[in-house]
């Protein structure tokens, strides 16, 4: 998997703070310069390591990574953060969508969607609360069922 953040990722005790986060994504994790490395990654995978099928987890990212000629044969997302319909309109490939309670009408219209309960942000999860222990167990076990079961 690569790291697209380049061991930069967003500081957890940043969390909610807006100013800070639209830094963090006009630099480090702007989209623009990051899709396209995300694309020559999974290019790489299939002609210089072998891999029939490539597949991809992540966000809006991974979201834009499936449009018309995307090298995924199938993707899912989690807990996704400033999608848009038109970003689903683009989908090429099969995908997973696991939005949490905050997010699931930004993109209901164009694909099809099972909001997940009450869980917020998945990668703030705290295991010791059992509610979202068995939130957090719940989307990773779908996670890999769809991965399993998905026709690529």
């Amino acid at each position: 998997m690569p790291d697209v953040f380049r061991g930069k990722p967003f500081p957890k005790d940043k969390d909610g703070e807006k100013e800070e986060l639209q830094k963090f994504f006009a630099g480090t994790a702007k989209l623009d310069d990051r899709l396209p490395e995300v694309i020559e990654f999974a290019k790489g995978l299939k002609k210089d390591n072998g891999f029939d099928k490539v597949s991809i987890l992540g966000g809006k990212l991974t979201l834009l990574s499936l449009a018309s000629g995307s090298p995924f044969c199938c993707g899912a997302i989690v807990h996704p953060a400033m999608i848009a319909a038109e970003d689903g309109e683009k989908l090429s490939v099969p995908l997973g969508f696991y939005p949490s309670a905050d997010v699931v009408e930004k993109i209901n219209s164009a694909i099809d969607v099972k909001p997940f309960a009450k869980q917020s942000d998945f990668y703030l999860y705290d295991t010791v609360d059992p509610e979202n222990l068995k939130q957090y167990e719940d989307v990773y076990q779908r996670l890999a069922d769809y991965f399993t079961k998905v026709k690529c």
